[in-house]
């Protein structure tokens, strides 16, 4: 089995006693936050708080001889550490230093075993049975795992929700009946997929709940995987609310991008609020936030990310217009954020941006829902009342020619015929909206149905008031026609 990643540096004991060295080294691993799991005469042990910098590594501090050996492990199986195990010893030892210098001579000089035993005994108090004060180093290392990644705590409370909420959406789809592997379109739009004709039409949830419907297990597993990578990175280090913030908001104008290029498929899934997430996190790396020590290689496996993703969309069946927006959506927000990352302590003035750019983004987002052409329920509209009058016209065919001639008229003149023009006016006036091409092509189809039908008509009328048969032929030739036009509806031309 490899070992975890790691970093350690031997530094030399100097005019300290191992005492000395263990309780000035107590003090410096609480001023950064750090919290000792164990500690004995032989050294000490650690572990690193969660942030980006640090996923829970665990630090020694071991004393042979004239020397100390400080040493921070990945206790996550991280294959690479992005140089968090270097940052966490350099830490320690500066502050180590900085400590030293600050102590005189007489402090230094009360410090000694008394200090140590009581600082044993305050961590046995501390955990009771769960921790030996005289344990060997290095058996904490199982307590911290992959699990932790999983697992809400302060600080990283958004990441591990959103995924619990995706993966129970997607439970309760399966349990629905909905396939794991392959969900049909009909299924995603049922379950709040985002789709143009729906969402344009007072519908406007769906740009949120697309953001928690997948299409089958791969596409769940590969996103779920991607926001956890990028919310064990960035939700440390912008905090839970700015995190949530960005995502909704990456999502929502996501969403948005998808409908505005996609006039008819629908679409569904994380990816573009978890591309903001990149975007954001890109602005991170480039504005100076993520120190030097680990930022370019951040920035290559954050760009490689990007790259390969959108890529991949190139092949036509993969969302790009929702990962374009996400992502550029991710890029604005850090921007206008970076300032109040950087002055964290300016609470009024980062807040105050935060709620504009709210505002902002639901603004955006109703004015761009709003210039998005969206003729496809007036055209389903129309179609129905089309259906209906068709429905009403053909009632003339069941009237027998023996009626009376009043009968004849009310069925043929009055009602048929009106019926086949009031058609034909709204196909009409379906030729104006904007609509696929292959919708266009059907609705002059049924434009030259509904004329023919009215053509019939007439001459069946005619017929019967001059009582003639010389309109029979005319009856066949458009009845011939209007065959031929019901076998072309039939399918689908």
């Amino acid at each position: 089995m490899k070992p975890f990643p790691n970093f350690e540096q031997r530094v030399p004991l100097g005019r300290l006693t191992s005492e000395q060295y263990l309780v000035i080294a107590a003090q410096v691993v609480a001023k950064l936050n750090w919290e000792i799991t164990s500690i004995s005469e032989l050294g000490l042990e650690a572990k690193t708080n969660f942030s980006w910098r640090s996923w829970y590594e665990r630090i020694e501090i071991r004393i042979q001889d004239d020397a100390v050996t400080v040493k921070s492990v990945c206790s996550q199986g991280q294959k690479l550490d992005w140089g968090k195990n270097k940052m966490n010893v350099e830490l320690f030892c500066s502050n180590f230093d900085s400590f030293l210098l600050a102590l005189s001579q007489e402090s230094l000089d009360k410090i000694g075993a008394v200090q140590l035993i009581n600082l044993q005994n305050s961590l046995e108090k501390k955990v009771g049975d769960n921790v030996e004060n005289t344990q060997e180093l290095g058996a904490d290392t199982k307590k911290v795992g992959v699990g932790s990644w999983f697992i809400p705590v302060k600080g990283y409370l958004v990441t591990p929700s959103l995924m619990y909420l995706n993966l129970a959406v997607f439970l309760l789809m399966v349990l629905s009946g909905v396939s794991w592997m392959e969900p049909t379109g009909e299924q995603l739009i049922d379950w709040g997929a985002n789709i143009r004709l729906e969402t344009l039409d007072g519908q406007w949830w769906r740009l949120i709940t697309a953001m928690f419907v997948h299409i089958g297990l791969f596409h769940l597993v590969f996103n779920m995987y991607a926001l956890l990578y990028i919310g064990l990175l960035l939700e440390p280090t912008i905090g839970s609310r700015r995190f949530l913030l960005v995502y909704l908001l990456s999502g929502i104008l996501a969403s948005v991008a998808s409908i505005w290029y996609n006039e008819h498929s629908a679409s569904a899934g994380a990816s573009g609020a978890i591309f903001g997430m990149f975007g954001l996190f890109l602005v991170l790396i480039l504005g100076n936030i993520i120190p030097k020590a680990i930022k370019f290689q951040l920035l290559f496996s954050v760009g490689i990310f990007i790259f390969y993703n959108l890529i991949s969309g190139l092949k036509g069946d993969i969302d790009n217009a929702a990962h374009i927006g996400g992502l550029i959506t991710g890029i604005c927000l850090g921007v206008f954020l970076l300032n109040g990352l950087k002055n964290p302590k300016k609470n009024f003035m980062n807040s105050l941006t935060e709620i504009v750019i709210f505002c902002f983004s639901l603004t955006l987002t109703a004015v761009t829902l709003n210039g998005i052409p969206n003729d496809m329920p007036r055209y389903e509209k129309n179609m129905k009342e089309v259906s209906r009058l068709e429905e009403k016209a053909l009632e003339a065919l069941y009237v027998p020619l023996n009626s009376s001639q009043d009968l004849l008229k009310n069925a043929f003149e009055k009602h048929g015929i009106q019926y086949w023009e009031r058609m034909n006016l709204i196909l009409k006036e379906s030729k104006q909206l904007e609509i696929p091409s292959h919708l266009i092509a059907h609705n002059e189809l049924l434009i030259d149905y509904s004329l023919c039908r009215k053509k019939t008509y007439e001459f069946y009328w005619n017929g019967i008031v001059e009582e003639t048969d010389k309109y029979n032929d005319s009856i066949t030739f458009y009845n011939d026609k209007i065959s031929f036009m019901l076998r072309l509806i039939g399918n689908g031309n």
